[in-house]
Protein backbone atom coordinates (compact mmCIF):
# COMPACT_ATOMS: atom_id res chain seq x y z
CA UNK A 1 0.00 0.00 0.00
CA UNK A 2 1.35 3.59 -0.78
CA UNK A 3 2.43 5.82 1.95
CA UNK A 4 -0.16 8.56 1.48
CA UNK A 5 -2.86 5.98 2.13
CA UNK A 6 -1.66 4.92 5.27
CA UNK A 7 -3.76 8.08 6.62
CA UNK A 8 -7.17 6.88 5.30
CA UNK A 9 -6.86 3.74 7.37
CA UNK A 10 -8.01 4.23 11.40
CA UNK A 11 -6.04 4.19 14.13
CA UNK A 12 -5.18 4.78 17.78
CA UNK A 13 -2.48 6.64 19.27
CA UNK A 14 -1.96 4.98 22.90
CA UNK A 15 1.12 7.03 23.96
CA UNK A 16 1.18 10.22 23.48
CA UNK A 17 2.20 13.49 25.28
CA UNK A 18 -0.11 15.84 25.52
CA UNK A 19 2.68 18.97 25.41
CA UNK A 20 5.00 17.21 23.25
CA UNK A 21 1.98 16.89 20.76
CA UNK A 22 1.88 20.94 20.70
CA UNK A 23 2.17 21.85 17.49
CA UNK A 24 5.48 23.76 16.79
CA UNK A 25 3.51 26.63 15.53
CA UNK A 26 1.81 26.94 18.10
CA UNK A 27 4.53 26.47 20.39
CA UNK A 28 6.46 29.13 18.95
CA UNK A 29 3.41 31.67 18.75
CA UNK A 30 2.56 31.05 22.96
CA UNK A 31 6.68 31.87 23.20
CA UNK A 32 6.59 35.07 21.30
CA UNK A 33 3.22 36.49 23.42
CA UNK A 34 4.75 35.46 26.78
CA UNK A 35 8.21 36.40 25.64
CA UNK A 36 9.87 33.46 27.05
CA UNK A 37 12.59 31.60 24.95
CA UNK A 38 11.57 28.68 22.75
CA UNK A 39 12.95 25.65 23.06
CA UNK A 40 14.95 24.04 19.62
CA UNK A 41 12.61 22.82 17.09
CA UNK A 42 13.33 19.11 17.72
CA UNK A 43 11.35 17.63 14.61
CA UNK A 44 13.34 15.02 12.64
CA UNK A 45 15.86 14.87 15.24
CA UNK A 46 16.53 12.28 18.10
CA UNK A 47 17.60 13.20 21.36
CA UNK A 48 21.00 12.48 23.36
CA UNK A 49 19.31 11.87 26.78
CA UNK A 50 15.90 11.43 28.49
CA UNK A 51 17.34 14.96 30.16
CA UNK A 52 17.61 16.91 26.67
CA UNK A 53 13.83 15.61 26.00
CA UNK A 54 12.32 16.94 29.71
CA UNK A 55 14.18 19.94 29.07
CA UNK A 56 12.22 20.89 25.71
CA UNK A 57 8.95 19.12 27.08
CA UNK A 58 9.17 20.90 30.51
CA UNK A 59 9.61 24.29 28.30
CA UNK A 60 6.99 23.39 26.02
CA UNK A 61 4.86 22.87 29.11
CA UNK A 62 5.96 26.16 30.94
CA UNK A 63 4.70 28.34 27.89
CA UNK A 64 0.66 27.08 28.24
CA UNK A 65 0.07 30.17 30.15
CA UNK A 66 -3.80 30.45 30.47
CA UNK A 67 -7.09 27.66 30.40
CA UNK A 68 -7.49 29.22 27.21
CA UNK A 69 -3.83 27.78 26.05
CA UNK A 70 -4.64 24.54 27.41
CA UNK A 71 -7.86 24.13 25.71
CA UNK A 72 -6.56 25.45 22.10
CA UNK A 73 -3.76 22.65 22.36
CA UNK A 74 -5.95 19.81 23.47
CA UNK A 75 -8.44 20.79 20.52
CA UNK A 76 -5.12 20.82 18.13
CA UNK A 77 -3.78 17.51 19.52
CA UNK A 78 -7.21 16.01 18.62
CA UNK A 79 -7.53 17.86 15.17
CA UNK A 80 -3.60 16.66 14.40
CA UNK A 81 -5.19 12.64 15.09
CA UNK A 82 -8.13 13.29 12.95
CA UNK A 83 -6.07 14.88 10.30
CA UNK A 84 -3.42 11.48 10.47
CA UNK A 85 -6.58 8.75 10.26
CA UNK A 86 -6.78 8.50 14.74
CA UNK A 87 -9.96 7.64 15.72
CA UNK A 88 -8.76 7.53 19.37
CA UNK A 89 -5.97 9.14 21.37
CA UNK A 90 -4.82 8.45 24.96
CA UNK A 91 -2.58 11.63 26.02
CA UNK A 92 -1.08 11.88 29.32
CA UNK A 93 -1.99 14.60 31.28
CA UNK A 94 -0.88 15.82 34.18
CA UNK A 95 -2.69 18.60 36.28
CA UNK A 96 0.48 19.51 38.30
CA UNK A 97 1.91 21.22 35.83
CA UNK A 98 -0.81 23.65 36.17
CA UNK A 99 -0.91 23.94 39.78
CA UNK A 100 1.22 22.64 42.39
CA UNK A 101 4.52 22.60 40.61
CA UNK A 102 4.30 26.09 38.76
CA UNK A 103 6.27 28.13 42.34
CA UNK A 104 5.11 31.64 41.08
CA UNK A 105 1.14 31.73 41.95
CA UNK A 106 0.65 34.02 39.66
CA UNK A 107 1.68 31.83 36.30
CA UNK A 108 -1.04 28.66 38.36
CA UNK A 109 -4.17 27.92 36.00
CA UNK A 110 -5.94 26.05 38.54
CA UNK A 111 -6.10 26.68 42.04
CA UNK A 112 -6.24 22.35 42.78
CA UNK A 113 -5.34 19.13 40.43
CA UNK A 114 -8.75 18.28 40.83
CA UNK A 115 -9.44 21.86 39.18
CA UNK A 116 -7.13 21.12 36.64
CA UNK A 117 -8.26 17.99 35.70
CA UNK A 118 -12.23 19.06 35.68
CA UNK A 119 -10.91 21.44 33.03
CA UNK A 120 -9.03 18.86 30.36
CA UNK A 121 -11.98 16.29 30.75
CA UNK A 122 -14.29 18.93 29.80
CA UNK A 123 -11.85 20.31 26.93
CA UNK A 124 -11.54 16.58 25.90
CA UNK A 125 -15.10 16.09 25.45
CA UNK A 126 -15.25 19.57 23.34
CA UNK A 127 -12.41 18.62 20.93
CA UNK A 128 -13.86 14.99 20.98
CA UNK A 129 -17.02 16.06 19.73
CA UNK A 130 -15.59 19.02 17.02
CA UNK A 131 -13.55 16.19 15.51
CA UNK A 132 -14.98 12.87 16.04
CA UNK A 133 -11.98 11.59 17.94
CA UNK A 134 -12.38 9.71 21.18
CA UNK A 135 -10.48 11.02 24.01
CA UNK A 136 -9.23 9.60 27.09
CA UNK A 137 -6.50 10.77 29.23
CA UNK A 138 -3.27 8.77 30.74
CA UNK A 139 -2.97 10.21 34.37
CA UNK A 140 0.37 11.31 34.42
CA UNK A 141 2.53 10.91 37.78
CA UNK A 142 5.48 12.27 37.93
CA UNK A 143 7.98 10.00 39.48
CA UNK A 144 10.64 12.75 40.94
CA UNK A 145 8.31 13.98 43.64
CA UNK A 146 7.67 12.70 46.67
CA UNK A 147 6.09 9.74 46.97
CA UNK A 148 3.22 11.30 48.95
CA UNK A 149 2.50 13.77 46.05
CA UNK A 150 2.68 10.12 44.13
CA UNK A 151 0.32 8.67 46.00
CA UNK A 152 -2.42 11.85 46.38
CA UNK A 153 -2.14 12.03 42.75
CA UNK A 154 -3.42 8.43 42.22
CA UNK A 155 -6.16 8.43 44.61
CA UNK A 156 -7.54 11.62 42.97
CA UNK A 157 -7.83 9.71 39.38
CA UNK A 158 -9.10 6.74 41.46
CA UNK A 159 -12.04 9.17 42.58
CA UNK A 160 -12.44 11.00 39.48
CA UNK A 161 -12.84 7.58 37.33
CA UNK A 162 -15.27 6.35 40.59
CA UNK A 163 -16.91 9.32 39.94
CA UNK A 164 -18.21 8.61 36.83
CA UNK A 165 -16.61 12.39 35.50
CA UNK A 166 -13.79 10.48 33.64
CA UNK A 167 -12.21 9.88 30.37
CA UNK A 168 -9.23 8.63 32.16
CA UNK A 169 -7.82 5.08 30.60
CA UNK A 170 -5.27 4.58 33.16
CA UNK A 171 -2.58 6.14 35.28
CA UNK A 172 1.25 6.32 34.65
CA UNK A 173 4.09 6.77 36.32
CA UNK A 174 6.08 9.09 33.71
CA UNK A 175 9.74 10.87 33.53
CA UNK A 176 13.50 9.85 34.00
CA UNK A 177 14.67 6.11 35.00
CA UNK A 178 17.51 6.48 36.76
CA UNK A 179 16.80 3.42 38.61
CA UNK A 180 15.75 0.69 35.03
CA UNK A 181 17.36 -2.30 35.45
CA UNK A 182 17.51 -3.33 39.11
CA UNK A 183 15.18 -5.59 39.77
CA UNK A 184 12.28 -4.26 41.38
CA UNK A 185 12.37 -1.00 40.01
CA UNK A 186 12.73 -0.85 36.14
Amino acid sequence: MPVKNLRHLPKAHLHLHLEGAMRPATLTEFCERYKIKRPSDTRGKQFSNFAAFNEVYRAASDSIRTRQDLARVIQEVAEDAAKDGATWIEPAFDADRYTVLRADKSLRLFETPYEGWLFALKAARNASEKTGVGISFISAIDRTRPIDQANERAKLTTNLIASQKHQITAKNINGGEPYAGIIGLG
